[in-house]
């Protein structure tokens, strides 16, 4: 049995007509990886203002910006297929 899927208030919810097609075991999945993108560069955020060293502030922002980047991607191409754009 195939969902569709759509975006609300930062989550994927099911709904009955247009969208992408999906399983429930795959929208789980998409949620748990912008769930983990977005702890990460919340850390990623708490640990430069920790450190006391300019090129481990710099390492942990380069790796803090790739992960909002990655959330920021994945994102977008989910709630572009959800209006069925995709």
């Amino acid at each position: 049995m195939y969902i569709t899927a759509k975006i609300v208030h930062n989550k994927i919810v099911k709904i009955t007509k247009g969208g992408i097609r999906m399983t429930p075991k795959e929208l789980l999945y998409i949620e748990d990886a912008l769930s983990q993108l977005k702890f990460m560069k919340e850390k990623c955020d708490m640990a430069k203002t920790e450190v006391t060293d300019a090129n481990l502030q710099k390492l942990i922002d380069k790796v803090g910006k790739k992960n909002q980047k990655m959330f920021d991607t994945i994102y977008a191409l989910v709630a572009t297929a959800a209006k069925g754009g995709a």
